[in-house]
């Protein structure tokens, strides 16, 4: 039999394979990056690993800082009271980012935990992200910071959500001691932002939401009082979208509230259910699409309000009411521009301050109502203003049994078309209206007798 060859010399040569020594040859490194976390000088600061993280911040109950990440395969401990600034860089990824205070040692006089006076700076990726704030909660008793008896200091936020369909959740039990920031960019996507406090504000307040592109939802609510200066600032760009603050007691200090829509079909919904005791500054500017913005107060309106709304164009729907009385002075400035609109303005009790309304709806089939429940007491300093523009367009003025001691309906303008009228009178139902130019304007009076004015 012939045995068969090896190799290409037709015998194999087994002494030179015995002989021959092995060897290991190094492959590439597979190593995955990690999620880091590291403190320089009061500031701690976390990044993300250019993947989907999910990340940790919580505090212990000795009031440090523990971060986890990378499926907790990265964890590590940070003293509470050494971390002034916390910056988290998510990076790109499916991220999620908690940071949770609601663990605390107790609020005692001796705490100097982060979350004492948190300053939070967060930067989401172009994915779609979700962040959750706890701030906790600092109804524990205990004094220490600037938060004295309330124990939660000064607090700060600001939260970039950058690219993708992100949300953002802040939360925070107990009252705020001392100043609270909150600043939100939204960038593009569909996006959510939700923020609950569920105290009382003792400190100045600022919040901003600037709400990118996209078709985004945004909402701040206060569950007690606002108890010094309130400034919330909205800011809508394109998109279709809709933002709505509530303040569940009272607001004691000087109040503005702006809000710039953009284009797109937006809702911004402001409401107070107790009293506004200093001056109340509001200002909104639609912009363009079919728009709706609503002021609520349920209490008194005791400070100056002072109010420029400008619906733009399409077809628009704005509404004011207090509940309780006017006491200060009030002026409202209402345009709507092109499109069928509605415009609302109701006092249920009574007006004891001077009063001035203008009101411009512009081009396109609108109506208007005005309502006062209770008497109108402003020594004579009472001014409507009313422009219907091109039309058929509808206003109803509507007065309770109280008496009315002066007003003066100075400007009814419907279509260059002006009617004037003033005195003293006691009033039931007022009503103009106006149908393309061709119908002139008729006041309903006690003892209900038609009156057309030259």
């Amino acid at each position: 039999m012939r045995m068969p060859k090896f190799g290409f010399g037709g015998r194999r040569n087994l002494g030179k394979i015995a002989a021959s020594a092995l060897s290991l040859s190094r492959l590439e490194t597979r190593d995955c990056p990690s999620v880091t976390a590291s403190l320089v000088g009061s500031t701690l600061t976390i990044t993300g690993n250019g993947g989907s993280d999910v990340v940790t911040v919580t505090q212990t109950i000795q009031g440090d800082l523990q971060v986890k990440g990378n499926n907790g395969n990265f964890s590590k401990i940070f003293k509470g009271n050494a971390v002034a600034t916390l910056k988290a860089n998510l990076g790109a990824g499916f991220n999620n980012l908690t940071i949770d205070l609601s663990t605390s040692n107790g609020w005692d006089a001796d705490h100097e935990g982060f979350d004492q006076n948190p300053v939070i700076f967060v930067t989401a990726g172009n994915d779609s992200d979700t962040v959750t704030i706890n701030l906790g909660d600092a109804d524990g008793g205990g004094g220490g910071g600037s938060g004295d008896d309330d124990g939660r200091g000064d607090v700060f936020v600001s939260v970039n959500l950058a690219g993708g369909n992100d949300r953002l959740f802040v939360t925070a039990g107990g009252d705020f001691g001392g100043t609270f920031t909150e600043d939100v960019t939204m960038g593009s996507g569909n996006d959510s932002v939700s923020t609950v406090l569920d105290g009382d504000l003792d400190g100045d307040a600022a919040v901003s939401y600037d709400l990118g592109t996209g078709n985004d939802t945004s909402s701040f609510e206060v569950g007690g009082d606002v108890k010094s200066n309130f400034e919330f600032a909205l800011v809508g760009n394109t998109g279709n979208d809709s933002c709505d603050v509530t303040i569940g007691g009272n607001i004691s200090g000087t109040s503005a509230v702006s809000g710039d829509l953009g284009s797109g079909n937006d809702t911004f919904t402001f409401s107070v259910a107790g009293d506004v005791d200093d001056v109340f500054e509001y200002s909104v500017d639609a912009g363009t699409g079919n728009d709706s913005a609503t002021l609520g107060i349920g209490g008194d309106l005791n400070g100056d309000f002072v109010g420029d709304v400008n619906m733009g164009s399409s077809n628009d729907y704005f509404s004011m009411n207090v509940d309780g009385d006017v006491n200060g002075g009030f002026e409202l400035s209402v345009v709507t521009e092109s499109g069928n609109d509605f415009v609302s303005v109701a006092f249920a009790n009574d007006v004891n301050g001077p009063l001035t309304l203008s009101t411009d709806l512009g081009s396109g089939n609108d109506a208007q109502e005005i309502s006062v429940g209770g008497n109108i007491t402003s020594d004579g300093e009472v001014a409507m203003d009313f422009n219907g523009g091109i039309g058929n367009d509808t206003t109803t003025y509507t007065f309770g049994a109280g008496e009315l001691d002066d007003i003066d309906f100075s400007s009814i303008n419907f279509e260059n078309e002006t009617y004037e009228e003033s005195g003293e009178f006691t009033v039931t139902t007022v009503t103009t209206q106006h149908l393309g130019g061709l119908t002139p304007v008729n006041f309903n009076m006690q003892p209900f007798t038609s009156v057309m004015l030259p």
